[in-house]
């Protein structure tokens, strides 16, 4: 579409009257920020400034177009972006002070404590759950039933929307579950989280001509993460007049998870036929080279606004393809080209992420990262060897490790592991019986024993699987995919010990453990910021950094495969592009052609999304600098001695 021509002075005037000295905006900024009085959806590109059109647009109808503060409402989705736009706004117009700007939960908190009396809820869901018997099934957790009754809220269901779907016995005590719960707040005249925007919008169709507030304009941040119940509440403000001017991009829709519809993006002119579409794709974050293939990998999606990015930043750089030959060697090259980056560019490691699918996939980077001394921090999850599945597990290997009653009373009470962490996941039987207990002990001398004969991954899954670990781990979560990502954190726990007893340790065991502690004890001493940054693709989604490494992109990864199951392919193909999209200066893309599982080698196939991308898009350089396995296990052996020198520690015998 084509973009009106405007002069500069009427926009001169704009930023006279604000007294500030002009920003300088492109064409399609220009025309969104002065826009007439009419809907409008503005399509934002990666990196082509929307917080910077969402602000000024705000100042224009301030300063400008002189609307009362108290008329404009302005809604996002996190308080960080309701911060950060009231810091912009308040450094080009004051007036800004008193706009509505906040979540769209906090706008019908606040809403709902005009017009109504809101308490709040506590312990409700735990009551319910053990008045109804609903334990003994053994099918889901409290939390995992307020998870079912939340994504029903969320995506505008009732409770007899709800009855009506039940299909099995989960569902149909889920249902059960909802009523009761339902009732309760009832009774007690309080409300939850997802309830703020249903009774709002329940308010505001009973008793709307009742409600005075009223506002000119409504401009909503991310609008392409809206959900059924927000998408209701905008069209309810645009009936009783206001303006909506949506800001958003349906290449970067990931939340569908959450009760986020891309409809309502797609589908915006069809539900308000007086509106405006602009797109905004010029792109001041990245580089031309990165944007081609970005440009390329998305158009591959057929439910989108057909854009290209256009790049601002100069330079003829193209993103780097890694084609490694096994995960081993895909670590080595990715953490020697991120380093290699960063000293030609002169960079901090806190400019430099590793961005990988999902939560599991962090622990072979943690691990390369440790070996290489490369610190490091994680945005949205917790170190790999503390994460809490992984801790239980631990603790029985300590248990096994551990020699007398002694040592294993002051691992229980002094590093609070060990037996004590382990008894909650014990057979129930072996919590019944003094009997039982001997059996434990049995089971115990007999795993023993095993890690003495056998290789360290094989005896530990013989461990695990006859106190039935795996299946505790499963049954302890809160929902199917929390079971899902614990039981795969689990599994990468068995492959790290595959990995380590290719080592040769005299004792795998003690040794292995040794590692681990390592780990822990450098996580409670390295106090420095200067870090590389670890991620999952939907975390880093709204982040940039000089140099992305996006790792392990196979088509058993990325696509996750319970979503290609779900027919959710095309918003995996957007969490790809977002991933890639973080990237300023230097973008690395790997995968391997083989894994090895448990001792097993298997090829695999690169990710669905590198199909149909020419190959004049990628720079296939494979000419890093590598070490020899000598070189690294010096490295190796230095770095250990260096770390037990810091605590006035024998290296040999710690």
């Amino acid at each position: 579409m084509g973009f009106a021509v405007f002069s500069p002075k009427p926009f001169k005037e704009f930023y006279a009257v604000m007294n500030k000295e002009a920003d300088t905006l492109n064409t399609a900024q220009q025309e969104a920020v002065m826009l007439g009085n009419r809907h409008a959806l503005i399509i934002a590109g990666a990196g082509s400034g929307k917080t910077k059109t969402l602000t000024h647009r705000i100042a224009y109808l301030l300063a400008k177009k002189h609307v009362r503060p108290q008329e404009l409402l302005a809604l996002t989705f996190t308080n960080k972006a309701a911060a950060e736009m009231r810091e912009r706004l308040r450094k080009l117009v004051p007036e800004a002070e008193n706009v509505v700007m906040s979540t769209f939960h906090g706008f019908c908190l606040g809403f709902l404590k005009k017009h109504g009396t809101l308490v709040g809820l506590r312990k409700t869901a735990t009551e319910i759950y053990t008045e109804l018997g609903l334990k003994e099934f053994g099918l889901f957790t409290p939390k995992d039933a307020l998870a079912a009754v939340s994504r029903a809220k969320n995506t505008g269901k009732t409770l007899q929307d709800f009855e009506a779907a039940r299909q099995n016995l989960r569902e149909q005590l889920l249902g059960k579950f909802f009523a009761a719960y339902t009732e309760r707040l009832s009774l007690r005249n309080v409300v939850d989280f997802d309830d703020l925007l249903l009774l709002t919008l329940a308010a505001l169709k009973q008793y709307g001509e009742r409600i005075k507030d009223t506002y000119a304009y409504v401009l909503v941040d991310e609008y392409q993460d809206t959900n059924p119940v927000q998408y209701d509440l905008l069209r309810i403000f645009a009936a009783r007049g206001a303006k909506l001017f949506a800001v958003g991009d349906d290449d970067q829709s990931i939340y569908a998870w959450r009760g986020a519809d891309i409809q309502n993006i797609l589908n915006f002119r069809r539900d308000f036929p007086d509106s405006q579409v602009i797109t905004l794709t010029q792109n001041y974050r990245s580089f031309a080279g990165l944007l081609n293939l970005a440009n390329a990998v998305i158009s591959q999606n057929r439910g989108r606004f057909g854009k290209n990015l256009v790049s601002a930043v100069p330079g003829d750089a193209k993103p780097v393809l890694y084609e490694a030959q096994n995960e081993e060697d895909e670590m080595a090259v990715i953490l020697q080209y991120a380093d290699s980056w960063r000293r030609k560019y002169k960079l901090n490691w806190s400019s430099v992420a590793f961005i990988y699918r999902s939560n599991h996939h962090s622990r072979r980077i943690e691990e390369a990262l440790r070996n290489e001394s490369i610190p490091y921090r994680l945005i949205g999850g917790t170190h790999f060897f503390a994460r809490e599945e992984i801790k239980t597990a631990l603790a029985y290997l300590r248990l096994i490790a551990t020699p007398t009653l002694k040592k294993l009373t002051e691992t229980a009470f002094g590093m609070k592991s060990g037996l004590f962490d382990a008894i909650p996941y014990m057979p129930q039987t072996a919590k019944s019986s003094v009997q039982a207990l001997y059996a434990f002990h049995d089971l115990i001398t007999s795993a023993a024993d095993e890690f003495q004969r056998l290789p360290l991954s094989q005896a530990a899954k013989n461990l695990y699987r006859k106190i039935g670990l795996e299946q505790a781990i499963g049954q302890s979560a809160q929902s199917e995919e929390v079971a899902e990502r614990k039981i795969k954190n689990f599994h990468e726990l068995i492959q790290s010990l595959y990995t380590f007893e290719r080592r040769g340790a005299q004792d795998p065991l003690a040794a292995f453990l040794d590692y681990v502690m390592l780990f822990q004890m450098q996580d409670e001493t390295d106090t420095t910021d200067n870090k590389s940054v670890l991620l999952t693709a939907h975390s880093a989604k709204g982040l940039e950094f000089d140099c992305v490494c996006l790792c392990g992109l196979t088509d058993e990864s990325f696509p996750n495969p319970r979503a290609v199951d779900e027919g959710s392919v095309e918003e995996e193909r957007r969490l790809f592009y977002v991933a890639m999209t973080r990237a300023r200066r230097m973008l690395l893309l790997s995968y391997p052609r083989r894994r090895t599982v448990y001792g097993k080698t298997k090829p695999v196939s690169p990710s669905r999304f590198f199909e149909n991308i020419p190959e004049s898009l990628f720079a296939r350089n494979t000419n890093a600098v590598r070490l020899t396995s000598d070189e690294r296990e010096q490295q190796r052996i230095s770095d250990r001695e260096n770390f037990f020198r810091q605590f006035n520690l024998n290296p040999n015998n710690p």
